[in-house]
């Protein structure tokens, strides 16, 4: 849910780490930060489905408010290093060169040492077996290796041109088109679409007007 005055954060861009990209914007011209503080971090990531009840319950009890807004500090810095990277490829058509450098910001979370345990359960009427893999978070930072992950999959296994901005006129939120035509031009087509076409409207009726 929001807070303060925010809007809830945005979950229009069918890519994890695009929605991560869109935890800072100006959906209407006042620029909001969905990651400003450890309590931040916490409620995106839950709301992204990369954190369960169960761990956020155990991060809000082994963490200070300051080890987990140092953790959201950390996040914020690799967003602005994914909006970089993605500015220069849009620009460039080129992924950075000097990778070992360039890349770090995403590779030191990457790096993080990330335990699991697994569990094989059975639920349904017929039993159906399934594997449950649980993490286990020893440090605020690891929080983010699944923001991380998903970076690393857009810049791997995606294609970067299929990156788009919003057309809308003051709309700044980021997508991946996953259109058959690849033709999608707004966030939300009930939202920007349709305030272009009725921005078009009323200028066909002004143009009609004064002709």
């Amino acid at each position: 849910m929001a807070t303060d005055e925010r809007p809830d954060a945005f979950f229009v861009a069918e890519h994890t780490a695009l929605d991560f990209l869109n935890t800072r914007c100006a959906p209407s011209g006042t620029e909001f930060d969905w990651l400003s503080s450890g309590e931040d971090i916490m409620n995106w990531l839950m709301q992204a489905g990369l954190l369960t009840d169960e761990e956020y319950a155990y991060v809000k009890k082994a963490f200070s408010k300051a080890v987990l807004d140092k953790a959201a500090k950390t996040a914020r810095n690799l967003r602005e290093w994914l909006r970089d990277y993605l500015g220069r490829y849009k620009e460039n058509g080129v992924h950075f060169t000097d990778t070992d450098t360039q890349l770090e910001p995403l590779n030191d979370i990457l790096a993080l040492p990330v335990k699991y345990q697994h569990q094989l359960t059975s639920s349904g009427e017929q039993g159906a077996l399934s594997l449950a893999r649980n993490r286990q978070i020893e440090t605020a930072d690891s929080l983010l290796v699944p923001i991380a992950e998903a970076v690393a999959d857009l810049l791997i296994d995606e294609h970067l041109e299929l990156i788009r901005n919003c057309e809308g006129p003051a709309c700044p939120l980021w997508f991946y088109d996953r259109t058959k035509n690849h033709q999608r031009r707004w966030c939300v087509m009930e939202i920007c679409g349709n305030r272009a076409k009725a921005a078009a409207y009323r200028a066909r009726k002004k143009a009609q007007a004064e002709a």
